[in-house]
């Protein structure tokens, strides 16, 4: 990925310091189950984060803006853009057999970004963020679960999906394996 494009990513997300956000709205991703396999999980007690294929902030503006990743050869990185259209952030109950589901989260902070930190990690893409809202930082990292065939559920750092905390301490608890390795 050109390292231009790498840099006005990291100005875009940190320039969401300063502003308001209204409202959250993910499109999530189950861990397990859905079409034919049970009920989709969309929790699990052992994984303290939610897995999302999209993170829409509605700001105080009026603009909506989204995270997603973004692909660069086998590596995933962050990417913040506004090109959100409101019918993507109307929530819905989902298919009762669909691994995706639309809706707010209201147990999120709203208001006033007082911080915004991006990390790379070691090849250079932008593998967290952590935004400081009205004091409650989330946190934001690439990666995905992964159920094996013996049903046990892993979490690959670095994948396609978003990993989202609501308490990014609790990102320790969480025992991540390499992307390479087998799940």
């Amino acid at each position: 990925m050109v390292e231009g494009w790498l840099s006005e990513q990291i100005e875009k997300i940190r320039n969401l310091q300063g502003q308001t956000v209204t409202r959250l709205v993910a499109v999530e991703m189950a861990f397990r189950g859905g079409e034919g396999d049970g009920p989709p999980q969309f929790d699990d007690p052992a994984l303290p984060f939610l897995q999302v294929c999209a993170l829409y902030l509605h700001l105080g503006s009026g603009e909506t803006v989204k995270f997603v990743t973004y692909q660069n050869d086998g590596a995933f990185g962050l990417e913040l853009t506004s090109e959100a259209e409101p019918w993507e952030t109307k929530p819905d109950a989902g298919s009762h057999d669909s691994i995706y589901r639309t809706r707010e989260l209201s147990s999120f902070p709203t208001g006033l970004i007082r911080s915004v930190d991006v990390v790379r990690d070691s090849d250079g893409e932008i593998s967290e963020v952590l935004l400081d809202i009205s004091g409650e930082t989330i946190l934001m990292v690439t990666g995905e679960v992964y159920e094996r065939e013996d049903g046990k559920l892993s979490v690959v750092k670095g994948d396609e999906s978003i990993l989202l905390f609501r308490q990014p301490g609790l990102k320790v608890q969480v025992r991540f394996i390499r992307p390479s390795a087998d799940v």
